[in-house]
C-alpha cells in the first residue's frame, strides 16, 4: 500500500533534498508511519476496492472505509445477489421494499441474520493535507534520530539532562498526543469490522 506522503512532501518539510542512502532510508520510515497511522484509524485512504464481511444490523451495514465512491456488490454466504439500497455515504440497507403504509417514513425491511459480503470502492484520490502533514512528522523525527538510540528517552552528558517524550523517542511509528487527538476525527466504529482490502 502506497504512503500516505512523499519523499517530496518530507524534503518540502525538511527544507532540502537528502543523498541516496538517506532518501530510502526516509522512504521506509513514511512507509512505517503511514502504516502506524492506517493501524490507529482503521482506514487506507487511499483508492482501492475493500471487502468487508459484516451482520447487517436492522437491515443496515455500515461500511468502514471512508469516503465511500460506489458501491461494487452486496451477497449472501452463497455468492448470492442480496437487494440493497445505498444512501450515498456510508450506510447500505438489504432488501429495501415498499412502504406498507404511504405515510410511513422508515420503510419495512427484510433483515438477513447471517453476515454479508459488500464489495465498493472507497478512499481519497487525494491525501488530505493533515495526513500528509503528520505522516512526514512522524517521518521526519524518526529520521533525526539514528536506529541504534530510537527508544532512548534520557540521556546525562557532564551534568546536562536530555529527556525525550515516550511518543517521541518510538521512532517512525511513534505518535503524539496531539497527533492522536488530529486523527482520531478519521476513526470509525464500522472500521474495526471484518475486512479485506483488494489492490
Amino acid at each position: 500500500m502506497d504512503s500516505l506522503a512523499s519523499l517530496q512532501d518530507a524534503f518540502d518539510r525538511l527544507g532540502k533534498s537528502l543523498d541516496s542512502d538517506d532518501s530510502n532510508r526516509l522512504l521506509t520510515l513514511l512507509e512505517d508511519a503511514s502504516n502506524a497511522i492506517r493501524l490507529y484509524t482503521g482506514q487506507h485512504f487511499t483508492r482501492e476496492t475493500t471487502v468487508q464481511k459484516s451482520k447487517p444490523d436492522c437491515g443496515r451495514i455500515h461500511l468502514s472505509q471512508r469516503p465511500v465512491i460506489s458501491i461494487t456488490s452486496l451477497e449472501d454466504k452463497d455468492s448470492n445477489d442480496v437487494g440493497y439500497t445505498w444512501d450515498g455515504m456510508n450506510t447500505i440497507y438489504t432488501n429495501t421494499s415498499d412502504a406498507i403504509n404511504a405515510w410511513e417514513l422508515v420503510p419495512y425491511r427484510n433483515p438477513h441474520r447471517d453476515f454479508l459480503t459488500v464489495t465498493y470502492e472507497s478512499g481519497y484520490d487525494t491525501i488530505p493535507g493533515v495526513l500528509i502533514a503528520i505522516t512526514c512528522q512522524m517521518a521526519l523525527r524518526a529520521f533525526g534520530k539514528s536506529p541504534e538510540t530510537t527508544g532512548f528517552q534520557s540521556e546525562v552528558i557532564m551534568g546536562y539532562n536530555y529527556t525525550l517524550g515516550q511518543a517521541a523517542a518510538a521512532g517512525g511509528i511513534g505518535m503524539l498526543p496531539t497527533e492522536k487527538e488530529t486523527l482520531k476525527r478519521f476513526i470509525h466504529p464500522a472500521a474495526r469490522t471484518i475486512r479485506m482490502g483488494l489492490k
